[in-house]
């Protein structure tokens, strides 16, 4: 059966047409039957209205497809922002854990010191003990005329016993010997010079860990000394 001319014309004017037309604008499907015979796009939907049968979008199909863009997209953030949550809770952790590790090490470290700074005093004080203990040991002497005057009673402390915590006592052993001078040793006033002396040596015993110990045994051995020539 012969195509009319005025068909073939038409056909042509719609591909033109599609060429300049977006794809939604040129679906393509085949028509109704005219004739018996079908006229491939010219059925209704063949310039881009109604439904067609070919690949093209429609305006449901692409809504359809941003939707579901959307809510992938919406899904990705919402992964995303996880992830990174727990990243963050990951690093705070790991941060307190380090200060915590820092600090525990810290603590170490003032206990050890502590500890070190504690025993060196206890071997200070266990040396000072055993010199104390060899000096008592031994039969004091008593003082030259240069550290105890026999005429004016006039007494030249060592250096460690100037401090003021024993002024008090240092006044009290000065004015018992000036006394001593005037009105010659008895045994009563030898008693009043050894427990004055003894207090000052107590008084000594308590500052062991502040003086050096060449100074302790040479203020320890002077007040042995000072007890001797108070005989």
């Amino acid at each position: 059966m012969r195509t009319p001319f005025g068909i073939w014309s038409l056909v042509a004017a719609i591909t033109t047409f599609c060429s300049f037309s977006t794809t939604a604008d040129c679906q393509w499907y085949a028509g109704p039957q005219v004739g018996g015979s079908s006229y491939p796009g010219l059925g209704y939907g063949g310039l881009g209205y109604g439904s067609g049968w070919g690949s093209a979008q429609t305006p449901m199909s692409a809504n359809a497809m941003g939707m579901s863009a959307l809510v992938h997209a919406q899904g990705s953030y919402n992964e995303q922002t996880s992830r990174a949550m727990i990243n963050y809770q990951q690093a705070e952790s790991q941060y307190i854990d380090n200060q915590q590790k820092w600090y525990s090490a810290r603590q170490s470290v003032i206990r050890a010191a502590k500890a070190k700074s504690y025993e060196e005093r206890q071997e200070a004080h266990a040396g000072l003990a055993r010199a104390d203990e060899f000096i008592a040991s031994h039969q004091p002497l008593p003082l030259p005329n240069s550290e105890l005057n026999p005429s004016t009673g006039q007494i030249v402390w060592p250096s460690a016993l100037l401090a003021p915590d024993f002024e008090e006592s240092r006044k009290a052993l000065e004015a018992l010997f000036q006394t001593r001078r005037k009105y010659g040793s008895t045994a009563n006033l030898f008693t009043q010079i050894q427990n004055k002396t003894n207090e000052l040596k107590d008084q000594l015993r308590e500052q062991i860990t502040k003086v050096a110990m060449a100074d302790y045994s040479q203020a320890r051995r002077f007040l042995d000394g000072l007890l001797a020539s108070a005989r």
